[in-house]
C-alpha cells in the first residue's frame, strides 16, 4: 500500500489512493467498476455511507461569505497556498479558482472518502487532491504551518471521522500529535484513549487547521455553534482566545446545512494563526438568508465572558437592550430556587418500552385510561388499581397553561424511573429543558395535581422559596424572561439549557403583592379553564377518540391561553413596559 500523496492533475489512477482508514472500506460500486480496483471480500460487508464520514458538504452560499469575508479583512491575498483537509466536493477549492483568489498549483485538499474525491477531482487544471485521513497524518507538502490560507467544513460528531473505530496504534499516534482532546487531561491512558474514540472530531480538525497554517497565516473554519456555546467546551474556547488572534465570528443560518440532512446550527470563524495583540477586537454577527451578515459590537478577545460564549447569537444587542430596560431590580433565580432537579437517567436495554429508548417508562397504564371522574382540580380520579402508580411528567405533559397528566405514564413506585428527589409537590415549576416544541416554545407550567407524580429525565423541577411560582411562570413566559433563556439555549441541533444557566437567570423583583395577584388571577381565570381541558382530553381517551380533532378541547385550550396570555403581557408592562 502505498502512503498518502498528492495526486497529481488529471485522471486519478489506481494506484495514487490509499489504504482506507480503518473500518470504513470502499464499496464494490463506481469507483471499483470505473477504475478496475479489484475489492477484496473484507471490502464486501456492508457499503459505505455519508455516515461513516460524517459528511455535511458546503452550499456556496457559505463558501461565498467566507472568501467575501476574508477579503474584507485581510484584503488582497496574492496567490495564496490554500489547503482544505477535510475538502468533500471541493466547494472551497473550486470555489477559490472560480474567483481567481489562487491557482491550481497552489491548491490542496484531503478527501477522506476515495470514492467522492475520485468523481470530484478527476478532472484537468483542478486542485491538488489527496485520498487519505487528514487527521492521521499528512505528506510532503502538506506540512504544518505551510499554507497561507486553511478553510474547511469538517465532518462533525463524537467518533465522528473514524475516531469510533481507531486501532490502538492510530489512537496513540493521535493522541501525541493533538492536545484539546486532553483538556483536562485524563488520569490514565486506557481512559484517555477511549476518550479521544468519542471525540468530537471537528475540534481536531480545528486544532489541525491551526496547525497548517503558517504564523501570520489565516484560517477560516465551519464548526457546530456548540463548539463555541456549550460549557462542555469552555476548555477549546479558553485554548483558541489564548493561542491565535481571533478575527470572526459568524453564526450561519440553521437551513445552511439541511440538504444534507444536518440541523445543527454553525458558526465560521475566523482567524490569524499569532498571539492576540493587546486590545484586539472580535467581530460578531450573524447571517440570516445569505444577505450581508448583521455585525454586532466588537468585542475585546481578552472579554473573560468570551470562554463562556462566543457564539454570535447570546451577543445579540438586543438581549442586554431588554435588561437594560427593566424597571425594577434583577436577582438571580438561584436566590430563590431550593430544589433544582430531574428525572432518573436510566440505561441499558430492556429498561423501556420495547425500542431501546431506555428513558422512556414502560407505562403500567395511562391516567386517561383510568378516567373515571373528576376528583380535585387539576388531575383526574384515578381507579384503585393505579391510584399508588406514579405519573411520569415528561415533555408532552407540560403545556402553556398547566400540566396535563391525561396521557402521562404510570409506572410502579419502585421503578427506576420514580426517585425521591424528582418526586413533585403542589407548586413546583416544571420546565421542560430542551427541544425546540417544549424549550423553545417556553414552556413552563406550576404542577398542582396532588397525585404522586415525578418528572422524567427532560424535565426540570425547579421548588422555589421567596418567589410565588405563578409570577415565575407568567414571567419565564414574558418578553424579558423569553429573550433570556433563548439567550442561553444551546446545543447541536437541539437547544437546552443546564442548571447553571436556569440558576442565573436574572428575574425582577416584583412586589410580593403582586405576585400574590398573578397567582390570585390564574386561579381565577385560567385554572378552571385549563381543568375543564384536562376533564375532556381524559374523557375522549377514554372514549377512544381522538382528542386533536375535538373543537370543544381546542376552544377550552386557546380560551386559557388567552386569558394567561393578557396576564403575562401585565407582567411585560410592569417589568418592562409597552413594546
Amino acid at each position: 500500500m502505498c502512503p498518502p500523496a498528492v495526486v497529481p492533475h488529471g485522471p486519478f489512477r489506481a494506484d495514487t489512493w490509499v489504504r482506507p482508514y480503518n473500518g470504513v472500506r470502499l464499496r464494490r460500486t463506481w469507483l471499483a467498476s470505473q477504475h478496475r480496483l479489484k475489492p477484496t471480500p473484507q471490502q464486501h460487508r456492508r457499503p459505505v455511507t455519508t455516515e461513516d464520514y460524517a459528511q455535511h458538504f458546503t452550499p456556496v452560499e457559505a463558501v461565498d461569505l467566507a472568501y467575501g469575508l476574508i477579503d474584507t479583512l485581510y484584503g488582497p491575498l496574492r496567490s495564496p497556498r490554500l489547503i482544505d483537509p477535510a475538502c468533500g466536493e471541493g466547494a472551497f477549492l473550486f470555489r477559490a479558482l472560480e474567483r481567481g483568489l489562487t491557482s491550481p498549483q497552489s491548491t490542496f485538499g484531503i478527501e477522506r472518502d476515495p470514492e467522492l474525491a475520485c468523481r470530484v477531482f478527476g478532472r484537468a487544471n483542478g486542485p491538488r487532491a489527496a485520498a487519505a485521513d487528514a487527521l492521521t497524518g499528512l505528506a510532503a507538502p502538506l506540512a504544518p504551518g505551510a499554507f497561507d490560507l486553511v478553510v474547511a467544513n469538517p465532518p462533525y460528531g463524537t467518533g465522528a471521522a473514524g475516531l469510533r473505530g481507531m486501532g490502538e496504534r492510530d489512537a496513540r499516534r493521535l493522541m501525541q500529535t493533538y492536545a484539546l482532546w486532553a483538556l483536562p487531561r485524563p488520569s490514565k491512558a486506557r481512559i484517555a484513549m477511549e476518550r479521544l474514540r468519542s471525540y468530537p472530531a471537528e475540534v481536531l480538525f480545528l486544532e489541525l487547521c491551526v496547525s497548517l497554517a503558517r504564523p501570520g497565516g489565516h484560517v477560516a473554519v465551519i464548526l457546530p455553534e456548540g463548539i463555541a456555546a456549550n460549557a462542555r467546551y469552555a476548555a477549546v474556547r479558553e485554548w483558541l482566545l489564548a493561542h491565535v488572534q481571533l478575527d470572526a465570528v459568524i453564526g450561519l443560518p440553521k437551513s445552511t446545512f439541511r440538504r444534507t440532512g444536518a440541523a445543527a446550527k454553525t458558526v465560521l470563524l475566523l482567524l490569524t494563526r499569532r498571539p492576540p495583540p493587546k486590545g484586539h477586537r472580535v467581530r460578531l454577527g450573524e447571517v440570516g438568508e445569505w444577505d450581508a451578515p448583521a455585525m454586532y459590537p466588537l468585542r475585546p478577545q481578552s472579554d473573560p465572558r468570551l470562554l463562556d460564549r462566543l457564539d454570535p447569537a447570546y451577543w445579540h444587542p438586543s438581549f442586554d437592550a431588554l435588561l437594560d430596560a427593566c424597571r425594577l431590580p434583577l436577582v438571580p433565580l438561584g436566590d430563590f430556587i431550593t430544589d433544582l432537579t430531574y428525572g432518573p437517567i436510566v440505561t441499558g436495554r430492556g429498561q423501556g418500552t420495547g425500542d431501546g429508548d431506555a428513558n422512556r417508562p414502560r407505562a403500567v397504564s395511562h391516567v386517561g385510561a383510568r378516567f373515571i371522574a373528576p376528583d380535585h382540580v387539576g388531575a383526574p380520579f384515578m381507579a384503585p388499581e393505579t391510584r399508588n402508580a406514579v405519573a411520569i411528567v415528561n415533555q408532552g405533559q407540560v403545556g402553556f397553561c398547566g400540566v396535563d397528566l391525561t396521557e402521562a405514564p404510570c409506572v410502579p413506585p419502585d421503578s427506576p424511573w420514580v426517585s425521591r428527589r424528582s418526586m413533585l409537590r403542589p407548586g413546583d415549576v416544571v420546565l421542560p429543558r430542551s427541544g425546540e416544541g417544549s424549550l423553545g416554545k417556553h414552556r413552563v407550567a406550576v404542577f398542582l395535581a396532588d397525585q404522586p407524580a415525578g418528572v422524567g429525565s427532560f424535565v426540570d423541577l425547579i421548588r422555589l422559596q421567596g418567589l410565588n411560582p405563578f409570577y415565575l411562570a407568567a414571567f419565564l413566559k414574558s418578553r424579558l424572561g423569553r429573550s433570556q433563556v433563548s439567550r442561553v439555549a444551546n446545543g447541536v441541533g437541539v437547544p437546552n439549557i443546564s442548571f447553571d444557566e436556569i440558576r442565573n437567570l436574572l428575574v425582577p423583583q416584583l412586589p410580593t403583592e403582586e405576585q400574590a395577584a398573578i397567582e390570585q388571577r390564574y386561579r381565577r381565570t385560567v385554572l378552571p379553564l385549563h381543568t375543564e381541558a384536562v376533564r375532556r382530553h381524559a374523557a375522549l381517551r377514554a372514549r377512544g377518540t381522538e382528542p386533536r380533532s375535538d373543537g370543544i378541547l381546542r376552544d377550552l385550550r386557546e380560551t386559557a391561553e388567552g386569558q394567561w396570555t393578557r396576564a403575562i403581557a401585565e407582567v411585560d408592562a410592569a417589568v418592562v413596559g409597552d413594546p
